[in-house]
């Protein structure tokens, strides 16, 4: 039918009663080949033209991911209620996230309202955690989503030897970028490495405070940075100082 296929297996049960124009029932349901959790088992209902997702749990990422909630089906489908919690999780077995990220990850979210307007907040908490060998202190990285369309997300890594990146960043309901960004003395290779970057090609030591602005395809930035025994390939500059303007 061109969709994408929701799993390669299928087993379980559904039982189904009453009317044509009052259906209800009750299943339980294990999926495997499900991308990206691979096996899920759900058990769930249906009665007054909603799906009640009783539970939904995943043994994933080397830990495990439960979910639980209502989709109801009258006029536009709208979710109600919906939570997921993934706890243990091994960060380097993320989606797109690669060996290089160590540690573990809990996860907390919810989610609700109608399809195309939805709207919730997620918190993700770090621990034991590191980059390319570099190592973080315990982090928590908070995301919300508004029915407008504007999203954020705030976090706050302290590296465990020296150095911080503070972020409050997002998009408004226009899809502009806000928000700031803040650097202190925060080494150019651990920030090459967060950004998934050779930690070799730069170093020295980055503090700014940028206030972010523009679009997704062209962000712009006002502010200042300021570097110390800075250098890039074998050119070393000293101290460096940059305004920054739109």
């Amino acid at each position: 039918l061109g969709y994408p296929a929701l799993a390669k297996e299928v087993n379980g049960f559904v039982r189904i009663g009453g009317t044509v124009d009052d259906l209800h029932g009750r299943g339980r349901l294990e999926l495997h080949g499900v991308p990206v959790v691979d096996d899920l088992t759900s058990e769930l209902s249906y009665s007054d033209q909603t799906i009640t997702v009783d539970a939904a749990n995943a043994p994933s990422f080397g830990g495990s991911l439960s979910a639980s909630g209502k989709i109801d089906l009258r006029n536009r489908a709208t979710l109600r209620g919906f939570t997921l919690s993934g706890k243990n999780l091994v960060l380097a077995r993320l989606p797109i996230v690669g060996s290089a990220l160590t540690g573990r990850g809990a996860l907390e979210a919810h989610i609700g309202g109608p399809v195309g307007a939805l709207e919730g907040g997620a918190s993700l908490n770090l621990s034991n955690w590191s980059i390319a060998g570099d190592r973080y202190g315990d982090t928590t990285i908070v995301g919300e989503l508004s029915t407008d369309g504007a999203m954020s997300v705030d976090a706050d890594i302290v590296r465990a030897k020296v150095g911080r990146l503070e972020l409050d960043a997002g998009l408004d309901a226009t899809g502009s970028v806000e928000g700031d960004v803040k650097l202190g003395a925060l080494p150019v290779s651990a920030l090459l490495g967060l950004a998934g970057l050779d930690t070799r090609l730069a170093g020295g030591k980055l503090s700014s405070h940028l206030e972010l602005s523009g679009t997704p395809d062209a962000p712009t930035a006002t502010g200042a940075i300021a570097a110390s025994r800075a250098w890039l390939g074998e050119a070393f500059f000293g101290g460096v100082d940059v305004q920054v303007k739109r």
